[in-house]
């Protein structure tokens, strides 16, 4: 889908790709770069220049970037698996709700000035890279993973974007 105002869709796909001022979808297994029905116009992943929003009712996949101008939030009842970046210019707030944030990507998950994840285990397969000057992270039946890039990264209480759950710091009920 292509945009010039707000994308706001309840869906049942596969793969979703979109350009828009904010976009709203709900339904959504896979993100990917999917080409347009008129004129093969390649559209690369979400594309906001305000806020991007997903929520998945099984798990959601990030194949192709996703960008916010202010605001990225993402939940997934499934695994959340992050292949490809996801950025903001502001927050970004991801979560599972039944299973994990995981990647086996070796890039930059994660980058904002705010994130904020919570899932059974945040960085299961391997340790998430996340960039950003405030960090929230909850593991609720496993570990915390994650690799910095930012040399000044604070823990910080964030909340998440979907469900409204307080995350205070970086906690996990194994490891951090």
């Amino acid at each position: 889908a292509t945009a010039v105002g707000n994308v706001d869709l309840d869906l049942n796909v596969t793969n979703f790709a979109a350009q828009a001022a904010n976009i709203n979808a709900t339904g959504v297994t896979n993100v990917a770069s999917l080409n347009t029905l008129k004129g093969s116009t390649t559209v690369n992943g979400l594309n906001a220049t305000t806020n991007v929003c997903v929520d998945a009712p099984g798990p959601l996949n990030i194949n192709s970037a996703v960008s916010a101008g202010d605001t990225v939030a993402l939940r997934s009842v499934g695994n959340l698996n992050v292949n490809a970046p996801v950025s903001a210019g502001n927050k970004i707030s991801a979560e599972s709700t039944s299973a994990n944030i995981q990647s086996g990507s070796n890039i930059t998950q994660f980058s904002a000035n705010d994130v904020a994840l919570r899932a059974g285990d945040v960085g299961s397969a391997q340790p998430l890279t996340v960039q950003a000057q405030r960090l929230a992270a909850q593991a609720t039946t496993g570990n915390v993973q994650l690799n910095l890039t930012s040399a000044n990264t604070q823990t910080a209480n964030l909340t998440l974007d979907k469900s409204g759950t307080l995350l205070q710091g970086v906690n996990a009920n194994n490891g951090v």
